[in-house]
């Protein structure tokens, strides 16, 4: 009795110290982030076979910069990765500089290619790649990355390549690339406005 008593005693406390807050409503400025993200993810999951896994950014003050992550269920290149992480960082920089209602939420130097973080994690299958097959890829404020797992440790990457924006472009631009692999030039997308969305 003394137990099923102690028991009743922690629970109230508990209950007492737990206050239930209804979530404050999105800012206009974390609302367009949010659609814009939505938005790219949905074409560039559709335009490259993959799967949207992740979101993100940095928005405390200013959109500073935007984060995407995706899964992939075949194997990829380097070359065929190089040219997808381009593309998407080209999709989601183009979309934010087509959005009027973003532009006032933006740093002065404006959206460019050291605002974009973009992940893919390639699991054919639908298990982890190993070397010497890509595993990872990404694009993170104008450097790419290219990595491998190793099946022997758990954490950590086997190998792990760096290229800079300028170096995958001339990459893309001299072996046309990214118009073989993606059927699509590097363009501006045709992105509808946001307004009276929110």
């Amino acid at each position: 009795m003394r137990y099923i008593l102690m028991l009743g005693m922690l629970f109230s406390s508990l209950c007492s110290c737990t206050e239930i807050h209804p979530p404050k409503p999105k800012n206009e400025k974390v609302q367009l982030a949010e659609q814009m993200m939505n938005y790219c993810a949905k074409a560039l999951s559709e335009r490259h076979q993959m799967l949207q896994c992740g979101d993100g950014g940095a928005m405390m003050y200013e959109i500073e910069d935007l984060f995407l992550a995706f899964t992939i269920y075949r194997q990829l290149s380097k070359e065929e990765a190089r040219a997808i992480l381009i593309d998407c960082a080209h999709e989601v920089i183009s979309s934010v500089n087509q959005c009027p209602e973003i532009q006032k939420y933006l740093l002065p130097g404006g959206f460019t290619e050291k605002s974009v973080q973009i992940q893919i994690y390639i699991k054919p299958n639908k298990q982890d790649n190993y070397y010497p097959d890509l595993g990872v890829c990404s694009y993170n404020f104008g450097k790419l990355a290219f990595s491998t797992y190793d099946d022997e440790k758990p954490y950590g990457y086997k190998t792990d390549e760096e290229e800079m924006y300028q170096e995958a472009i001339s990459h893309l631009e001299s072996t046309d690339y990214l118009k073989n692999i993606t059927q699509l030039k590097l363009r501006e997308p045709e992105m509808p406005l946001l307004q009276n969305k929110i």
